[in-house]
């Protein structure tokens, strides 16, 4: 329940769930619970922005999946310390740990946490300029995930090959990817990912020339990402400035506050009809 909670961006229910399974676990001398839920919390800090707490948390799990020779476990949280690595702007730890964690997946046959790995490594690719190379390593991930049937991961993979795409100036792909995912996240009511595909929306409003509706819903998901507590990380941040600034050289800061603000007063709803209606996937 903790893990659900936190994939739908319920921080403090995520964090009250894990506390509770932690103290049981304890209680029960179940290191493998214990593990588990030191992991869980970690992605909880991680989303929230604390990064030195969710590189501790993972580490303190990390000590005890070795100690219990668990490798699944272990290629999972060398997963997570890589996208702290990768959070904090780090791409070549970040890689490492990426490729570390889907060397011992494929050994162990886990199909699910593979189709994950390479949706990490996409991602890191992408950051240091290895574009292509990223958009086929997430066509891999996807495929893996549609194959298995897990939704979450599906729309999550949608997400980072819209966001590749956008990168590759591959505007109608992108339109595409993102809409299945937005699909997907309003479904699931995944709130961090639906901040995210505002963000993406955003872009390529801005690359379409549609600067208004840019700033409106960069301030859309910054609201957003305010009620539940997940900042984006200082390195998608830049990243997500570069790309409004670039696309929109024009527009002054205090213009852009303007309509960031008018963004930030609109309903999650009203946003997401926002960015899907008001766009033309044939615009160049």
């Amino acid at each position: 329940m903790g893990e659900l909670h936190r994939k739908r961006g319920e921080f403090a229910e995520a964090l009250a769930c894990l506390a509770a399974a932690r103290s049981r676990y304890a209680e029960v001398h179940d290191e493998a619970g214990i593990a588990e839920t030191l992991h869980y919390a970690g992605s909880v800090a991680g989303q929230q922005g604390d990064y030195a707490q969710a590189s501790a948390l993972y580490r303190q799990s990390l000590d005890i999946r070795r100690r219990l020779g668990d490798k699944p476990r272990i290629a999972s949280l060398f997963s997570n310390l890589g996208i702290i690595a990768w959070f904090s702007g780090d791409f070549v730890e970040a890689r490492v740990y990426y490729e570390s964690a889907l060397s011992i997946r494929r050994e162990v046959g886990d199909r699910w946490a593979t189709a994950n790995s390479l949706n990490n490594l996409g991602l890191v690719l992408r950051d240091l300029g290895e574009v292509a190379e990223a958009r086929a390593w997430l066509e891999q991930a996807l495929a893996i995930s549609r194959e298995i049937g897990d939704r979450w991961s599906v729309a999550n993979t949608l997400s980072s090959l819209g966001d590749v795409a956008l990168t590759q100036g591959d505007l109608a792909a992108a339109r595409a990817f993102l809409l299945e995912s937005l699909a997907i996240g309003r479904e699931l009511n995944d709130r961090t990912g639906l901040a995210f595909l505002l963000e993406y929306f955003g872009v390529l409003a801005a690359k379409q020339a549609q600067p208004e509706l840019a700033f409106r819903l960069a301030g859309a998901a910054a609201a957003l990402r305010e009620t539940i507590d997940a900042p984006l990380s200082p390195s998608e941040q830049a990243r997500l400035d570069h790309n409004l600034e670039v696309n929109c050289p024009e527009w002054s800061a205090e213009n852009r506050k303007v309509f960031i603000d008018e963004g930030r007063r609109l309903a999650l709803e009203d946003a997401i009809i926002l960015a899907v209606g008001s766009q033309d996937p044939a615009t160049p």
